[in-house]
């Protein structure tokens, strides 16, 4: 119980209703023990019912002393000539504490993309049906349906429209940093130049970029039109005329459907929604349709997980590697990287306050992010765009850390903190001193609340307490007091553990006058016995005698 007692198993143990919690004043010492037992003059043996250490020793033990006790008065019986005086019972073997396990918090990445779709936030694309018109995003639909992917790969493939839109971004980049200077101070008036001059350069451009109408080869899509942004920070415009067979409630469910990946239950309108999907070329979202009615929902569950692993994949594709549809850029430590709002502000309430609010990155074209270089800032965008643990080839664990704490993302926390107890647990197994590591680490991930990684930290110095002194005491001794008594408290094996290992190899390797006294006693009889002694055995048979009480071997 002295080592029981402080471990997350035991603590987590159902014990009654009657159970009183134990503290530390509450365990007796082995060497306490030792004192009373020697007021009352008795021998000292430790017994657990819980691990059945020292049953066992204490029979055996008990039977002996009787049986010494017993030879004074029967001397000449054969069978007590050559027993052994009772033993001195070893210190228990204490197990090693299991490391901690790195949880991962729960997530509902795709819900908060059905959000974005109810709110209508940063649309970049209006699709008309039925004169109704919808909002939704050209990034959402090109990761999840093949003909929207197509559809607007087209838009932005378009040499006509795209040549005036690449300009305006240029010019955009040109006056960012006199923009955003500008943009701090909200309730003065900026001056008429640069911005006013930039101003007048968009609206000569706007002029030259009239609005743009193409009609695609799909039977789905009516026409497409292209209209010029209304403000100089907005991107252009794209309203796509509906199909008359598609009706807004149909398309509504589709958009919910190809947001988020679950089909719902709305048998109303799956007549029109079959329409819809097979124009749409949706035949997953058709299954799953005739599942509900044929009573068999519970084959969807498949094709739900069948559409996130493709949206994960193509989001990789499309959104991180080749960039399409960014609508924003973030200027890191080492260079640009470009990103989407709406996947932004779904997954993140720090990016959703950042871009809806009264905040000058609200409007600005590119919004600068200090303290991230490309990698961590890359991993935390595919963190963001999937819901799933990035690549963390190159990746510097602790900034990403740092940037998942100030962005309040603690699932991204976790997944980097099992990141690197993964890769620490690889290095310790392969012999690889990762001492001076955790010691770095530790007050590193308590800083940024990365508590798992900070206990994982914590529990790994004090199984490995011994190992710190004398290479590592100077690391030591920056850390904190907290952390140094944590440590000491709750070092492996505990002091008192180590004191009992030591006074048992004593005892073993010197032993008492006393028991020198008894092993002369015992012994030195017969080795003065002689071939013509008539003594009750001979040392030959004496020799072969094997103790009474030796236990077989298992």
């Amino acid at each position: 119980m002295r080592y029981l007692y402080n471990t997350e198993v035991y603590r987590n143990l159902e014990k009654g209703l009657l159970y009183r919690p134990i503290e530390e004043k509450d365990i007796i010492s082995p060497q306490e023990g030792r004192d009373i037992a020697a007021e009352i003059g008795v021998a000292y043996y430790e017994v657990s019912i819980l691990t059945e250490f020292g049953i066992e020793d204490v029979f055996l033990n008990t039977v002996r002393a009787a049986l010494t006790d017993r030879r004074k008065m029967k001397f000449w019986d054969s069978q007590l000539r050559k027993l052994k005086p009772p033993m001195i019972q070893p210190p228990m073997e204490l197990p090693q504490p299991t490391y901690p396990k790195v949880t991962l918090p729960s997530i509902a990445i795709y819900n908060d993309l059905c959000y974005l779709l109810r709110d209508e936030i940063e649309g970049d694309v209006v699709f008309v049906a039925k004169r109704q018109c919808i909002y939704a995003h050209k990034i959402c639909l090109m990761v999840t349906s093949s003909v929207f992917k197509a559809l607007f790969l087209t838009d932005l493939k378009s040499p006509t429209l795209e040549q005036p839109t690449q300009e305006v971004v240029s010019e955009d980049k040109v006056s960012d940093d006199s923009d955003k200077d500008r943009l701090i101070d909200s309730d003065g008036v900026l001056p008429e130049s640069p911005l006013s001059d930039h101003l007048n350069v968009v609206a000569n451009e706007q002029k030259e970029f009239e609005t743009k109408t193409f009609v695609p080869s799909h039977p789905a899509f009516h026409s497409v039109e292209i209209k010029p942004p209304k403000h100089p920070f907005q991107s252009n415009q794209c309203t796509v005329q509906l199909n008359p067979d598609i009706t807004p409630q149909a398309f509504h469910y589709i958009l919910e459907y190809l947001y988020t990946g679950v089909a719902k239950e709305q048998f109303d309108i799956f007549d029109q929604v079959i329409v819809a999907a097979e124009l749409l070329q949706l035949p997953d979202l058709v299954l799953s349709i005739r599942n509900f009615l044929s009573q068999e929902a519970y084959l969807n569950l498949e094709l739900r997980r069948r559409f996130h692993i493709a949206q994960c994949s193509n989001l990789r594709e499309l959104a991180l590697r080749r960039e399409i549809a960014t609508d924003v850029t973030f200027e890191v430590d080492d260079g640009m990287v470009r990103a989407h709002k709406p996947l932004l502000m779904a997954h993140c309430e720090m990016m959703y306050a950042m871009f809806s609010d009264n905040f000058r990155e609200s409007s600005a074209k590119v919004i600068s992010f200090p303290g991230i270089c490309k990698d961590t800032f890359k991993a935390l965008q595919e963190y963001l765009y999937t819901g799933e643990s990035p690549c963390m080839a190159g990746v510097d664990c602790m900034s990403l850390i740092e940037v998942a704490n100030r962005l309040c993302l603690p699932r991204l926390v976790a997944f980097t903190e099992g990141h690197v107890v993964q890769e620490l647990g690889i290095q310790e197994e392969a012999n690889v001193n990762i001492m001076e590591d955790v010691l770095s680490i530790l007050e590193t991930a308590q800083l940024h609340n990365a508590v798992q990684l900070a206990k994982w930290c914590l529990h790994y110095l004090c199984v490995h307490f011994l190992d710190i002194f004398p290479q590592y005491v100077k690391l030591y001794k920056t850390l904190s007091l907290e952390n140094q008594l944590f440590i000491d408290k709750h070092r492996w094996p505990p002091e008192w553990y180590v004191k009992e290992m030591e006074l048992f190899q004593s005892l073993l390797n010197s032993p008492s006058k006393k028991q020198q006294h008894q092993k002369q006693q015992q012994f030195s009889r017969w080795e003065r016995c002689t071939s013509s002694c008539l003594c009750f055995s001979r040392r030959h048979s004496h020799s072969s005698m094997a103790d009474p009480l030796e236990l077989p071997n298992s």
